[in-house]
């Protein structure tokens, strides 16, 4: 073994194996929770899983539960088609490791703005709508992802299906907690400004909002604002002339309506996911 470690990562060298079955062959993606290998399956011939590892903290048994939850919430929700499906947990002396279904087309954020979603409407909306169910699929067993993102959404090797990843923010329950996501997707009591915020409970409206987000960026390869409050000018368009604002996007007119409705500022407003 020829890992590494960092105050972030344990870097893996092409060739390690971690639990006797794991070949690692390339890294393919990092962030502040760890970074994510693409290993073969030497019990499997020809198989390719990805690996999550996060590298665990001294005394740290406050991250340890917080894994072991993102863990458990996965396991539950990867039996339907449009969750990535979670194959299992390993842990080595210095980390713990997801084992997770291996895309090769990787993340959405990856491919917007490529020949291969341009100007396909109705590509678009059979993808998305995929989703939908698949956040559907976690709000009826009580899960709020928190973290919809195009980064977050792993695309079919055919293109044609999109899979939710990532629950490492996610709820269970209606959670008062703001200020969790990714700003450009967040919903604006999501983000805590007291005119939004009052009484907040982050439910299923919030996912709600960062759907709509989602749709606008694979739409158009944009998003419309950086944060939904008052700091931002794209935002504060918005407010003043929602529709003249979303005319902007180059969106059609019957998308612009729709998220209209998703954009509501009052989050009992925007329409649930069977009105999408």
């Amino acid at each position: 073994m020829t890992s590494s470690t960092s105050t972030s990562y344990i870097y893996y060298q092409p060739g390690d194996v971690l639990a006797g079955r794991y070949t690692i062959q390339k890294i393919i993606g990092k962030g502040s929770f760890g970074a994510v290998y693409r290993a073969a399956d030497n019990l499997i011939l020809g198989a390719s899983v990805a690996l999550k590892v996060q590298r665990k903290k001294p005394n740290g048994d406050h991250d340890h539960k917080r894994l072991r939850r993102e863990h458990n919430i996965h396991a539950r929700l990867s039996l339907h088609p449009n969750v990535v499906a979670f194959l299992g947990m390993l842990e080595t002396p210095n980390a713990l490791c997801f084992v997770l279904e291996y895309m090769h087309n990787g993340d959405l954020q990856s491919i917007i703005g490529k020949e291969v979603y341009l100007g396909r409407t109705d590509l678009i909306k059979r993808c998305f709508l995929q989703l939908v169910d698949a956040v559907a699929h976690c709000h009826a067993h009580g899960v709020y992802h928190r973290d919809i993102k195009p980064a977050n959404i792993l695309v079919s090797d055919d293109y044609q299906s999109w899979l939710l990843t990532d629950f490492g923010l996610a709820a269970i329950s209606p959670s008062g907690t703001s200020g969790t996501g990714t700003n450009q997707f967040m919903a604006p009591e999501a983000l805590g400004a007291p005119e939004f915020s009052t009484g907040y409970v982050w439910n299923d409206s919030a996912d709600i909002w960062a759907l709509g987000i989602t749709l606008i960026a694979v739409t158009t390869g944009l998003t419309p604002w950086s944060k939904a409050d008052r700091t931002d000018r794209g935002f504060v368009d918005f407010l003043t002339n929602p529709s003249a604002a979303l005319d902007e996007c180059h969106i059609s007119p019957t998308l612009r309506d729709l998220l209209l409705d998703v954009f509501s500022i009052h989050p009992l407003e925007r329409p649930t996911l069977v009105e999408f």
